[in-house]
């Protein structure tokens, strides 16, 4: 009895303390507008038939609930279809209970399950931000409830606000939000924000690490110099191995000591054969041991000339030997109209989820058609989601994209995105990284990052990979797009500065620019507009002159050429192509520096076959006088010619406008960029499936079969494998047979115990004639289906013509199994929606 009153007391003491953040949870207080009071809708102008509202019937108590709708089945988390309340703090203005756990909690229910929703905090400490993300979820039948438990951050915000974020088509309906103290809990919280203490991490150094981490025969260091930090944690030495990358064997060891939390030694660089190897750093902390590797490769010279892509050891690129910078459109449309029009525009990299290197035929598809334009391709796979599989079969399927991927000169790599920001941990981008490295020699693995997340955390992640880098779109200046305390477009600088320390200067960094408006129309809004031409040329030269080496374009859901900004990019794209060689083949100089006050001005020189360029950008939004030192008093001609020519003879004063670039060259630089471009071509109304095969009509397609899978829809986060099984029959002499399958993300295709083919994705699919394989009476279709990450799925569809009629090939229930979650045992299928349907989208037909 005395135990169990213990337990009541403290259950009284907590709900007695409780604390409530959250107004007008039950949205029973409307407003004159008919909103819910402290409440705010966002996201109306995204889509079309984007609905955020507020309903009078059915709530699960009380009068009212709110609903997220949109029947697009396009829909991306960026379009941030969302209700939000920011909270008020004022509750913490006696006391701030640092560290201290809440729980988010709401009730909602859907209309499908492919539908979906999160709930997250986030919120602004000392102008970085702190975010505690939920999982997303869904349900068919019935109200439920989410939770999300998260601690606050150790330091009282500036802002904290509640997010209600609808993910995929459909319509959701919330009700009774709360954010209250969390009960008490045992286990950890399944979310927590950033700035948290994390547990103690090595950082390693080597001040010496060549470009793209490749030393090369004959020229390796004699002695390699280490660094290694671990925050505010002492370590007594660092153990440092260069292991071999497949056998993971030893091949030398040196200590280092150390009396502080960080140390320094150097240590002897045996000679290595050709190969790939590890460096295996380790040092143990009360007593918890704490590793880190970075992998390098050893390889003759004669190789890496050979290579694609190389990384010179000042960041630009190399491609097939020659200086390259690329400017890139992503996502971009493939469509003949739009390619002409980014050819046009000066753009040379396309980019965009293509996921071809799996399959030849898809990669021959995709990358012939880009080179007609002159355009380069980088494939965006977000490579860390395959973390789940085991290593061998990753490096198997990078063996097969690596024979493909040398099939077609104008392939560069693959983009990674925001692993960070979407939950990905570290190691496992670490892993895929390292298979990436040690299998696809000659092409480049570029981490994008989202502009969230302290330095010390992103490290962790910037270490693995070849280029780094950010995408921030600032315009309009706004917490919510950059976490930098300077809030203005000259914040793309800023992150560029970010990433080159955390990356330790080893790294290139290439920026992804906002070329769209978050209202997400190609004209933009008075609140949210398209980025002018001065914006988008400040933002090009900023990220520029302070260090990056590469730009893509950035427009949502896909550059639009029709897009008012499409004229305004390609002029800041041809203006940099008419000057690109002093950057790409020239030498640094210093015949000009700034005097007096220098603060917020960037000064960028080249010389070049006896010219000089150089670049002035004022990082200010307010005019202001730049004071030149001058060494050298020939003219200089601005690329814009709204100048007359500059004659600087000691110290000259050039007047800047707000965020004014200015680009002088000691000769006239002329260039050309088009104002007009094609439209995009209008796709074909989609095409039933069965006609499209019998017709040979390639494109968008309709199908009367339906996705299905082994659970409710789930974005889960691990690699899952599963089976599915499906039986039919065929009576009468065969006259013709196909069958096309989809699945998410990779499946081998068995028809009764003869492997038919195997497909990668289900965006583009192609039929396989199946009537060789065919028998009379049952016949059995098998998938072995596994799932890399995200949505599971699979979808199947196929005739067979006899003598007797059509047999048609769909999954049925009765007639198709699929084996349960980590388990041989074969269960009824969940059946969602025909293609093409959320999530997946649109198939087409090769």
């Amino acid at each position: 009895m005395r135990k169990l009153c213990v337990i009541l007391t403290l259950f009284f003491i907590w709900q007695a303390s409780a604390v409530e953040l959250i107004r007008n949870g039950s949205f029973e207080i409307l407003d004159a507008k008919e909103l819910p009071e402290f409440w705010r809708p966002n996201g109306e102008n995204t889509r079309k038939n984007v609905q955020i509202a507020v309903e009078k019937k059915g709530a699960p108590d009380g009068q009212n609930y709110v609903i997220l709708s949109t029947d697009d089945p396009t829909i991306q988390m960026s379009d941030f279809i969302a209700w939000i309340q920011d909270i008020d703090l004022g509750v913490f203005d006696d006391s701030y209970p640092a560290g201290k756990e809440f729980l988010l909690s709401f009730d909602f229910t859907a209309d499908n399950p492919g539908t979906q929703l999160r709930g997250y905090v986030e919120g602004y400490v000392m102008g970085k931000s702190f975010n505690a993300i939920g999982p997303a979820k869904s349900i068919y039948v019935g109200w439920t409830r989410y939770e999300l438990r998260f601690r606050l951050p150790e330091q009282k915000p500036q802002s904290m606000y509640v997010v209600l974020q609808l993910l995929k088509a459909g319509t959701v309906k919330i009700d009774n939000v709360s954010i209250s103290d969390a009960p008490p809990a045992t286990a950890t919280p399944n979310a927590a924000v950033i700035e948290h203490k994390a547990p103690p991490s090595l950082n390693i150094r080597f001040p010496d690490l060549p470009a793209q981490s490749t030393f090369i025969v004959g020229k390796t260091p004699r002695i390699l110099k280490v660094d290694a930090r671990m925050d505010e944690n002492k370590f007594s030495e660092l153990l440092c191995e260069i292991r071999e990358f497949d056998s993971d064997k030893t091949l030398a060891r040196n200590r280092i000591e150390s009396f502080a939390n960080r140390t320094c030694g150097n240590w002897e660089f045996p000679e290595l054969p050709v190969g790939v190897y590890r460096f295996s750093c380790s040092a143990v902390i009360a007593g918890s041991k704490c590793e880190e590797n970075i992998v390098f490769r050893v390889a003759k010279e004669e190789e890496v000339a050979q290579w694609r892509v190389q990384l010179r050891e000042d960041h630009y690129m190399l491609k097939n030997g020659k200086p390259y910078f690329p400017i890139g459109v992503c996502p971009g449309h493939l469509n003949e109209a739009a390619l002409e029009a980014y050819q046009m525009a000066g753009i040379n990299v396309f980019l965009r989820h293509m996921n071809a290197n799996m399959s030849a035929t898809l990669a021959q598809k995709y990358f012939s058609l880009l080179a007609k334009y002159d355009l380069d391709a980088i494939d965006w796979v977000n490579f860390t989601d395959s973390a789940g599989q085991s290593s061998e079969k990753i490096a198997a399927r990078l063996q097969i994209v690596a024979e493909n991927a040398k099939k077609h000169p104008n392939f560069l790599g693959w983009m990674n995105d925001e692993d960070a920001w979407r939950g990905m941990s570290a190691s496992d981008e670490q892993k895929c990284y390292q298979l990436f490295f040690r299998y696809l020699p000659g092409f480049i693995c570029w981490n994008n990052q989202a502009p969230r997340g302290t330095l010390p955390f992103l490290r962790k992640y910037v270490r693995h990979t070849d280029i780094t880098g950010v995408d921030v779109y600032p315009i309009p200046a706004s917490v919510r797009h950059s976490e930098m305390p300077r809030q203005t477009i000259a914040c793309v600088g800023d992150y560029v500065d970010d990433y080159m320390e955390i990356s330790d200067g080893n790294k290139p960094v290439w920026m992804i620019l906002q070329a769209w408006s978050w209202a997400n129309t190609l004209e933009g809004t008075l609140d949210k507009p398209v980025p002018s031409y001065t914006e988008l040329r400040f933002m090009f030269y900023n990220a520029i002159t302070h260090g990056a080496t590469g730009i893509a374009w950035f427009q949502q859901p896909a550059m639009d050429p029709s897009s008012p900004v499409m004229a305004r990019i390609a002029k800041v794209n041809h203006e940099f192509h008419a000057i690109k060689s002093f950057l790409l083949e020239g030498a640094k100089a210093d015949s000009f520096s700034l005097v007096n006050d220098t603060a917020d001005l960037r000064l960028m020189e080249r010389s070049m076959n006896g010219e000089c360029l150089l670049i002035l950008v004022n990082e200010r939004d307010s005019e202001r006088v730049a004071s030149i030192k001058s060494l050298d008093t020939r003219p200089l001609y601005d690329t814009l010619g709204k100048k007359d020519a500059l004659v600087i003879n000691t110290t000259g004063q050039i007047m800047m406008a707000p965020f004014e670039v200015l680009i002088c060259c000691t000769r006239p630089i002329s260039f050309a960029a088009p104002e007009k471009f094609p439209s995009l071509i209008a796709e074909p109304e989609r095409v039933p499936l069965l006609k499209a095969i019998n017709e040979d009509i390639s494109g968008r397609t309709l199908w009367n079969s339906r996705w299905f899978w082994n659970e409710r829809m789930n974005e889960r986060a691990s690699y899952s494998e599963c089976r599915a099984y499906h039986e039919f029959e065929v009576n009468g002499e065969v006259s013709s047979a196909w069958l096309m399958v989809g699945a998410d993300n990779f499946c081998e295709v068995y028809l009764n115990n003869h492997k038919l083919f195997a497909v990668e994705g289900w965006s583009y699919l192609k039929e396989v004639n199946i009537a060789p394989h065919l028998k009379a009476g049952k016949n059995t279709l098998e998938l072995r289906i596994a799932n890399y990450s995200s949505f599971g799925g699979a979808i199947f569809e196929g005739a067979v013509e006899t003598s007797s009629g059509t047999t048609s090939i769909v999954p049925l229930e009765g007639a198709t199994t699929i084996t349960a979650p980590g388990s041989d045992k074969l269960i009824t299928p969940f059946f969602f929606s025909p293609a093409p349907g959320a999530p997946w989208g649109e198939i087409r037909r090769l």
